[in-house]
């Protein structure tokens, strides 16, 4: 199996998630979103946490 009909085929994969599971993917992206910003949010607070923890 060369690369290129590896490529077309995950090509293909992705239009039809784009046809048929438009709305889990969008589902799956505002989840990504939501726990990166959930993450950034906690870091510096869960170091505040330790840091007094150390003290």
């Amino acid at each position: 199996m060369n690369v290129e009909m590896a490529h077309d085929d995950w090509m293909h994969r992705w239009f039809n998630l784009l046809d048929g599971g438009l709305g889990y993917f969008w589902c799956g992206c505002l989840a990504l979103v939501a726990l990166w910003l959930g993450f950034v949010w906690c870091r510096p607070n869960i170091q505040r946490l330790q840091r007094r923890d150390y003290d």
